[in-house]
């Protein structure tokens, strides 16, 4: 399964999406992450939450739709993203709110974590509808 999340400056919460995916689901299955104004960095308190996670993203850039690899990804979950429409590039697409955490402490940081954690345990749970 190849997944895009998608949201506003992809410095936060597509970051952390990305990474708990790549962490939690199967050999073979890949995600991405990018924003409609990226910023060019990875949110501080991101980095340290994530790190609780034994996760590293540190090194991790902010991008834009036009960096992504040419190819079709199996869901697209667009977070918080104005015209979710724009984001025709999966076989699925899912409308995910959820308050952008930058800069507001690594509590409120956490916490968005957690959420996105136990959404995408289901999304990787759940199966995929055949096209």
């Amino acid at each position: 399964m190849r997944v895009l999340f998608a949201s506003e400056y992809n410095s936060c919460r597509s970051q952390m999406a990305e990474a708990i995916f790549n962490l939690l689901s199967a050999e073979g299955s890949e995600a991405f992450s990018a924003g409609f104004e990226p910023v060019g960095y990875v949110d501080a308190y991101a980095i340290a939450v994530m790190q609780e996670l034994g996760v590293d993203i540190t090194y991790n850039q902010s991008k834009g739709l036009e960096d992504l690899p040419a190819i079709e990804f199996d869901v697209v979950v667009a977070i918080n993203w104005p015209e979710p429409e724009v984001l025709a590039k999966g076989r699925m697409q899912l409308d995910w709110d959820l308050s952008d955490p930058s800069g507001m402490g690594v509590e409120e940081c956490r916490s968005i974590r957690n959420e996105l954690r136990s959404r995408i345990e289901r999304l990787i749970s759940a199966p995929l509808p055949v096209s």
